[in-house]
């Protein structure tokens, strides 16, 4: 792309009028060009300036296009995107005080290194051990493991039919079939009694073919939201960790990985009756149950359901977060490794952004509230002060 194209678009982006696939060409385009290390601040004030002026630019546009949005909900918006534009502003000086060349290249080596969002991405266990990537699956796929036959669909249904002879519907009750999603993918699935489940990087769930007459019982490592279809002869009880969460029909997720310092049940819409050991609660919508790692200690308490549902949603949010937490969360969507500076400010973090954003967007973002840097190597970030 010539230079005369460059500031057009560049321009176009100040005034609000790119495209989704404009804003991520830029976004690649300044990756290449800082990297080469040909700009520079002229001393910190001229960055702290230039940094306000975008971040006003930006909070105009988020008014212009959210009027109806709270205020908390659209500086968060106006931050994040100020920290692109803010990168984008500097590519533009960049380019106009030191590149004399009349065509752009961009720097194919670090193109190759610049780490994408997560995806869609899953690996089926079937009971005789056999495993299947769904997300390599083309058109519509079946498969069969013993009388059942499970089909897949691309809009990531996973349909269960275990026929209709009861004794094929005994066997299928006792066999499980486990779904594991990577480090940098998520996924939907039908569980076999219609139940839906969005399942977050880095986990997995455990299921019968088929759900006896009694109850409907799954095992979760990690996060996932549930949309439990209603049967009131039958109880859904999910179990993760040392929680036993049972319902009839309701929607909640939790959040159970073994590297974070808790566990988490939150409850969209329902009731639900959660156990942890000894003790016992009940949670109904807008509250969550909290056991602390250490302590194995049980707490209700109210909680913003955008934030804590934010990652189905298709976005970060970090609510009053220390970086470790928050670069957890990253690792996993990812698929980072995460070295962690001595002495790192022990400052808590506030914000949102989409997951759909490159990972060096993320980190500019992050900057951006200052006190942390990172440097970047493939897949391994460097936190440092």
């Amino acid at each position: 792309m010539r230079k005369k194209e460059i500031e057009e678009l560049l321009h176009r982006f100040a005034n609000g009028a790119t495209s989704p696939e404009e804003d991520e060409f830029l976004s690649a385009w300044f990756e290449a060009e800082s990297q080469r290390g040909s700009w520079t601040w002229q001393n910190a004030q001229h960055r702290d300036k230039m940094q306000k002026y975008l971040y006003q630019r930006w909070a105009a546009r988020v008014d212009r296009a959210h009027p109806l949005l709270p205020l908390r909900h659209r500086w968060r918006i106006a931050l994040a995107a100020a920290s692109v534009l803010c990168a984008l502003g500097i590519a533009l000086a960049l380019y106009l005080s030191s590149n004399t060349d009349d065509t752009l290249r961009i720097n194919e080596e670090l193109a190759d290194v610049a780490v994408p969002a997560g995806t869609d991405a899953a690996i089926l266990v079937l009971a005789d051990g056999r495993t299947v990537r769904l997300d390599e699956l083309q058109g519509d796929a079946l498969l069969a493991d013993g009388n059942v036959k499970i089909k897949y669909l691309q809009d990531g249904t996973v349909a269960y039919d275990a026929g209709e002879r009861t004794g094929s519907q005994q066997k299928a009750s006792k066999e499980m079939n486990t779904l594991h999603t990577p480090k940098g993918g998520n996924f939907r699935l039908t569980l076999p009694d219609g139940t839906s489940v969005w399942m977050n990087a880095g986990s997995s769930l455990s299921y019968p073919l088929w759900f006896g007459s009694a109850e409907r019982r799954v095992t979760l490592v990690g996060e996932a939201y549930f949309d439990v279809a209603h049967d009131a002869k039958r109880p859904f009880h999910v179990v993760s960790g040392a929680f036993d969460v049972q319902v009839l029909g309701t929607t909640f997720n939790i959040m159970a990985y073994r590297d974070e310092p808790g566990m988490a049940i939150t409850l969209e819409t329902g009731r639900v009756a959660v156990s942890h050991g000894n003790q016992a609660l009940t949670l109904e919508p807008g509250e969550q149950a909290y056991a602390d790692a250490t302590t194995a200690a049980i707490q209700k308490r109210k909680v913003d359901l955008e934030d804590a549902l934010a990652w189905k949603n298709g976005y970060f949010s970090f609510e009053n977060q220390d970086i470790t937490t928050i670069m957890n969360h990253i690792a996993r969507w990812y698929n980072c490794d995460v070295d962690f500076q001595h002495g790192l400010s022990a400052r808590k973090y506030s914000g949102r952004i989409a997951r759909s954003r490159p990972l060096q967007d993320v980190l500019a973002s992050l900057e951006a509230l200052g006190e942390v840097r990172f440097e970047t190597k493939g897949r391994r970030i460097s936190v440092m002060k």
